[in-house]
């Protein structure tokens, strides 16, 4: 998981270490662009690396395979920067959209043509891996925006699985 920081680095990431402290967890720096965070109550631990770069960092975080579910998405909650504001349609998945849009016209193009078949294969099968690394990205934004939303508002980490789960399969 990546996370964008706006401002300069070291602003940033003692932005983020504050919210992990709020959030029960203890942040062990290793350098200065490398931290383990651990949870003070339950079996969660990560690592987050921030880039080197001094302006709008991104953070890579390694999240548990196991360990409690509850305190891993306290962890994502407090790593996310807060915001108020709606998101707007994130123009890379729009510009993603439309790519696969030329894609499928392009194959049907064509078949309308009768080109061979090993041709229109080969362009259906990167039409459906590009279909697939967009699903990946709007599953990953919907757990960061909608899943995150509910539970903040009370739903029950059952229920919320199972709707992922439906949407997923």
């Amino acid at each position: 998981m990546q996370i964008p920081l706006r401002g300069a680095r070291s602003e940033a990431l003692r932005a983020v270490a504050a919210r992990l402290d709020e959030a029960g967890f203890e942040v062990q720096q290793h350098s200065e662009l490398l931290w383990a965070v651990v949870a003070r109550d339950e079996q969660c631990e990560a690592f987050l690396r921030a880039e080197a770069t001094a302006e709008d960092p991104l953070v890579t975080v390694w999240l548990p395979d196991e360990g409690d579910a509850a305190a891993t998405e306290r962890l994502i909650c407090a790593l996310l920067p807060p915001t108020d504001e709606p998101q707007a349609p994130d123009e890379n998945m729009l510009r993603r959209l439309r790519r696969i849009e030329g894609q499928i016209r392009g194959v049907q193009r064509m078949v309308e043509t009768g080109r061979e078949c090993d041709a229109v294969l080969t362009q259906l099968s990167a039409v459906t891996a590009a279909l697939r690394q967009t699903a990946a990205l709007l599953v990953s934004a919907h757990l960061v925006q909608c899943i995150r939303a509910e539970i903040d508002l009370g739903s029950d980490l059952s229920t919320v699985n199972q709707r992922l789960l439906k949407i997923l399969f």
